[in-house]
Formats: C-alpha cells, sequence, structure tokens
C-alpha cells in the first residue's frame, strides 16, 4: 500500500457512529469479566471457560438463591452472575434488570454500574451507559477507571460529543484490554471533527496492534479515501472484504466503487457498484 510504511504517517474513520458488531461484542463479555469475576471466584471463571452444561446449571442455582428469599449479599451475588451469564448470551435487556436489582441491594459497587453500563451500550442506550459509567467513576475505584472511561467514551462518541470522548478515550492505560478499541473512538471522534490526519494516526495504531479489527480497515479507508489517496484507501476496503464478505457489503462496494473512479478504473468501479446495489438488493430481503 503506497505511502503507508512505519516510517511515513501509518495509515490515519467514521461515525455516524456505529457499535456495530465491533461494540457488542469487542466491548462484550471484556468488561464484565475484568470488572466482575473476581467477586465470584470459581464461578465466574467456569462462566469464562464457556461450559455450556455449567453455564445452565449455575444459571439455575442462582435462579433458585434469588426466588429463596436468601440474605441480601447472596442475592445481589445471585444478580450479578446471571446478569454475566445473560451478558455473554446476548439477553442484555435482562442482564440490565439482573444488575439493577443488584444495585438496589447495594448501590455502592463500581463495577456493577460499570456493567451495567456495558449493557446500555449494547442496547444502544448511550444516555444510560453514561449516567451508570458517571456514577462508576464516582465511587473511586481505580482499578476499573480504564474500562469504565471507555464505557465513557463509547456512549459520549453515540451522542456526538467528540471532544468528551476524546478525553475520555485517553484515559484508558495501554495495560487495558480496551485500549485498541479505545484508540479506534478516538480516531472516530478526530474524523467526526474534521482533523482527518490526527484520526489516521489513531486508525494506524489499532491498525498496528490488531490487523483483524476489521471496523477500522472501512473508516482508515475513508479517511484515506478523503485524504486523495485512494490506492491506499482501495487497499483498505479490500482487506475490509477479506475479514467479512457478507458485513457492511453493499457500503464497502460503494466505497471501493468510489476509490477505483478516481484512479480511473472504470469498468471495475462499475462492477464495484454493481455489487454495492446487489448487496442492498440481499440486505432488504
Amino acid at each position: 500500500m503506497a505511502d503507508n510504511g512505519a516510517g511515513t504517517e501509518a495509515p490515519e474513520k467514521k461515525p455516524g457512529f456505529q457499535i456495530g458488531p465491533w461494540g457488542c461484542a469487542l466491548i462484550g463479555a471484556g468488561l464484565f469479566v475484568l470488572a466482575v469475576s473476581f467477586v465470584f471466584g470459581v464461578v465466574a471463571v467456569k462462566i469464562w471457560l464457556d461450559d455450556d452444561r455449567t453455564r445452565a446449571e449455575i444459571s439455575a442455582d442462582v435462579t433458585a438463591v434469588i426466588e429463596s428469599g436468601a440474605a441480601p449479599g447472596e442475592r445481589y451475588d445471585a444478580y450479578v452472575t446471571r446478569a454475566e451469564i445473560r451478558g455473554k448470551s446476548g439477553d442484555y435487556q435482562g442482564a440490565v434488570d439482573d444488575l439493577t436489582a443488584a444495585i438496589g441491594i447495594d448501590p455502592n459497587i463500581a463495577a456493577t454500574h460499570a456493567a451495567r453500563g456495558m449493557n446500555y451500550l449494547s442496547l444502544n442506550e448511550w444516555e444510560m451507559a453514561l449516567a451508570d459509567a458517571d456514577k462508576a467513576l464516582s465511587l473511586g475505584d481505580r482499578e476499573l477507571v480504564g474500562s469504565i472511561s471507555f464505557v465513557r467514551a463509547t456512549a459520549l462518541m453515540a451522542l456526538r460529543r467528540f471532544e468528551e470522548a476524546l478525553a475520555a478515550a485517553a484515559r484508558v492505560p495501554q495495560s487495558d484490554p480496551r485500549y485498541v478499541a479505545a484508540r479506534y473512538v478516538r480516531g472516530s471522534a478526530f474524523d467526526s471533527l474534521g482533523h482527518r490526519r490526527r484520526a489516521l494516526r489513531e486508525f494506524n495504531l489499532v491498525v498496528k496492534n490488531d490487523p483483524t479489527y476489521r471496523d477500522v480497515w472501512i473508516s482508515r479507508g475513508e479517511v484515506l479515501l478523503a485524504l486523495d489517496r485512494a490506492e491506499d484507501a482501495l487497499f483498505d476496503f479490500d482487506m475490509a472484504l477479506r475479514l467479512n464478505p457478507l458485513e457492511d457489503a453493499a457500503k464497502i462496494h460503494k466505497l471501493r466503487g468510489d476509490a477505483l473512479a478516481i484512479l480511473s478504473r472504470t469498468e471495475e468501479a462499475q462492477e464495484a457498484y454493481r455489487r454495492a446495489q446487489e448487496a442492498e438488493r440481499q440486505a432488504a430481503q
């Protein structure tokens, strides 16, 4: 890819913010496990290992605890454990309901608010996610600052509060599992503010640290296209297609067509536009 080496400004995305599959899975179990699993010892470890039979058994056990009128501390643990199981299964609303019940028992545990904020992100409930993240920060758990800041940055980005999103994402340390995703948020915020070269630097960092991070190839390609680097942009769009040829296919083929047209590769551009229209029809079915 031309002008894209480590010696130059390696490749520099979007929003109109998408959490899409990147948000739910990429943020998914990570924060919840990191923030909450230490509370639940062996139970959380078993869930982490994705033993479906064990997970079902644990879910039944904790439901029995919840329904038995056990002591508040036991019910709190049961609610949070069941919320983790529900969140990992994609039942984000169920996880929110359980975490709300847990917060009703003890409202002063940062990890619970952080976990509920994460599930609100998966539901695209940005204001609710931001409120939980702010509450979690106010409780002063220093170990969770990076994770909570990521929730805040993602919610603020979706709310188009770009400058605040930049500041929040900057608080996610390199040691945090969400560091690369935070850099993606920063790149998206810079792009939305019109600072394309700064966006490019952030997206380059994401590619360097995780070349399988599919969304960044689309986003960086859009920035490169805006910077009149159509050849480099085309490379990025092709990479996005290689990582998943079906997801966002219409958009990517349209972007490929734009890059090819700029490069005067007219027949290839027309074919890309045709594929974009075909993908749109298939998506509408």
